[in-house]
């Protein structure tokens, strides 16, 4: 079975990747873009048997003064264009939500040929009620993705392999809510597994092949009106396929969640984090660890998004983990009916415990949309990333320039 067919053979696939794999994407700052251009409220769509289809497609072309993350006097520039094409299944009735999705996306470097991509996922949802207070949320998700080259493994002026690494990851979730949302109380209960798998360059990748298995309880505390006070408890097992970097995780977090006025809302969460390995000698952590995102709306065009986190990530081969401290901020602002803005930054730093690595990372960006049509959207955007490390090998800076068209229906 190639891998095409093995992507469509799996046929229920969900939407929402869980925290541990997208907490490591973040970190290393590797995640796509989120094409938001071709995401909108009043997006057209297509009956398509008991489902309704919301296609929609991006290009954009980019500019990068460092392809593959190097340091200086080392970087290479490169034109990219990128096609990105996604469409969304949907039935929505009675308050149950049945989803299946679809994204493409396709990089063609000018040059770099080596560098071209093909990256796929196949994903689904189902929410559903359970009697007048329980509630079920199940999701799953297939994706075909590789590591840019200068990323994970090869980050660094270390040398280079002749191809980006490729892998692929099935995801499964689970919530189960029971309780309402002006009760007392209310519980919910998640169990989630990722298993992701490199593809090619087996020699070297074969011992970052893991399997992740999460369970959790949170119990929320009704406490004011739009306001609920949280505990949550949680066990992340991390299981590799050939490497002695087996480890079990533990947090423990009290926190609160509010939506008290129409201007704010958000999440804070503080408590313990415990990662320990199963075999001897390697460096286990127990400390402190925070989540915290929050938004503030002073006008209904305009938003401010504050996240913060402090937490374990899997090593990409220095150190035995990467303990990450991170803050970002987004402001979206909406100047008239067709001009919207977006700022953003991010400052973090890593530590590559037990050795003496550590890096700074920054990252800050702009964009600018123009709404030529309902169904089409035009910008122009730059980032600017910098890592600085304790070890000169791996600092780098880089400078992004994008031109994006998205449309839907």
């Amino acid at each position: 079975m190639n891998k095409k067919q093995k992507l469509i053979s799996t046929a229920v696939a969900l939407a929402v990747l869980s925290p541990t794999y997208v907490m490591a994407q973040v970190t290393l700052g590797v995640l796509k873009p989120t094409y938001a251009l071709a995401q909108q409220d009043d997006a057209g769509s297509v009956p398509v048997g008991p489902f309704m289809m919301y296609p929609s497609l991006v290009v954009q072309y980019q500019r990068d003064d460092n392809i593959l993350y190097q340091p200086s006097g080392a970087t290479l520039s490169d034109n990219i264009l990128v096609i990105a094409p996604a469409f969304d299944f949907r039935v929505e009735r009675g308050g149950q939500l049945y989803r299946i999705g679809y994204q493409a996306e396709v990089g063609r470097y000018n040059s770099s040929s080596a560098d071209d991509y093909e990256d796929q996922s196949l994903i689904g949802e189902i929410d559903v009620g359970l009697g007048r207070r329980g509630r079920l949320n199940l999701q799953t998700e297939y994706l075909e993705e590789h590591d840019t080259r200068g990323t994970q493994r090869t980050e660094g002026a270390i040398g280079l392999p002749t191809s980006p690494d490729e892998w692929h990851a099935t995801r499964f979730d689970g919530t189960l809510s029971y309780g309402v949302d002006k009760a007392h109380g209310r519980v919910e209960l998640n169990a989630g597994y990722f298993s992701k798998v490199y593809d090619n360059n087996r020699a070297l990748t074969a011992v970052r092949d893991r399997d992740n298995t999460d369970f959790g309880v949170t119990f929320y505390y009704n406490v004011a009106p739009r306001t609920d006070l949280l505990f949550q408890a949680a066990t992340t097992n991390i299981d590799y396929a050939t490497a002695s970097l087996d480890s079990e995780e533990r947090r423990y977090l009290v926190g609160v969640a509010w939506e008290a006025t129409a201007k704010t809302s958000g999440t804070i969460k503080v408590g313990r984090l415990e990662k320990n390995f199963d075999t001897a000698g390697r460096a286990n952590f127990a400390g402190s660890s925070w989540e915290a995102s929050m938004r503030w709306s002073p006008r209904t065009y305009s938003t401010v998004d504050i996240a913060t986190s402090r937490r374990t990530d899997e090593t990409n081969g220095t150190g035995d983990f990467i303990l990450t401290q991170d803050l970002s901020l987004t402001w979206n602002h909406k100047w008239s009916s067709d001009i919207s803005t977006q700022v953003n930054f991010l400052v973090a730093n890593d530590d590559y415990d037990p050795t003496a690595r550590q890096d700074d990372r920054s990252r800050y960006g702009i964009s600018v949309t123009y709404q030529a049509q309902r169904w089409l959207k035009v910008g122009v955007g730059y980032r600017y990333d910098k890592r600085e490390s304790s070890n000169n090998a791996f600092d780098y800076k880089r400078n992004v320039v994008n031109i994006t068209i998205g449309a839907t229906l």
